[in-house]
């Protein structure tokens, strides 16, 4: 009988020894498809997190500069969107943004900045689809000299820029319309069904890039 115990027990523990060989092995795989996905994946921008980014000036609907470091000074940080006109996930966080507009209660704690990215005939087009961000809660910029677009390094969009008030960058995404970012970065509550999903981010052309 012992005999049989002393078998059973070697082989609980050779099984115990390739589970934990079949595990590191799965282990050093996902480590290497992580590294490679790094390494095609496209960065989220030029800025890392904590780095604080430099001022832009662009203007908006009225055709006035704006300074972002004004923006991120008269209130406690600012939420930027980087938007196209030509992408399904920017329809879809452009609905988030136009149901935060149209809420009743008063201002946000953070500016709300949407730069759209393109020529003027972009944000035209953009304001008969969401006329809410002519709202005062929203700050809609253009960027028709690709300005913003070379300075952040912007390769996809939709993309989320979370900034305190002293420039500094706290967090960045390029779906920011998926898993609430939105209405985490605004401190505000999302509503209680979704106002849009959408698809994930779209390149960028190179051409425009580097325009």
């Amino acid at each position: 009988m012992s005999g049989l115990w002393l078998v059973t027990f070697l082989v609980q523990w050779v099984i115990v020894l390739v589970l934990l060989v079949l595990v590191a092995g799965i282990l050093r795989y996902l480590a290497s498809v992580e590294e490679r996905w790094n390494l095609i994946a496209p960065p989220v921008s030029s800025y890392e997190l904590g780095q604080r980014i430099e001022n832009f000036a662009l203007p908006d609907m009225t055709g006035q500069l704006i300074h972002s470091e004004d923006l991120l000074r008269r209130s406690n940080g600012a939420v930027f969107l980087f938007v196209s006109t030509s992408c399904s996930a920017c329809e879809a966080l452009l609905a988030q943004v136009s149901e935060i507009a149209t809420r009743p209660n008063g201002l946000l704690k953070k500016s709300l900045v949407v730069v759209v990215l393109g020529v003027t005939g972009n944000l035209e087009q953009l304001l008969v689809s969401y006329p809410s961000l002519s709202n005062e809660k929203i700050v809609v910029l253009t960027d028709p000299d690709g300005i913003a677009l070379r300075q952040f390094g912007i390769t996809a969009v939709p993309l989320g820029l979370a900034l305190d008030r002293e420039s500094r960058l706290v967090h960045q995404t390029h779906n920011p319309h998926v898993t609430k970012w939105l209405y985490v970065r605004l401190d505000v509550t999302p509503p209680t069904e979704p106002i849009s999903s959408g698809r994930t981010s779209l390149i960028v052309p190179a051409a425009y890039r580097s325009h």
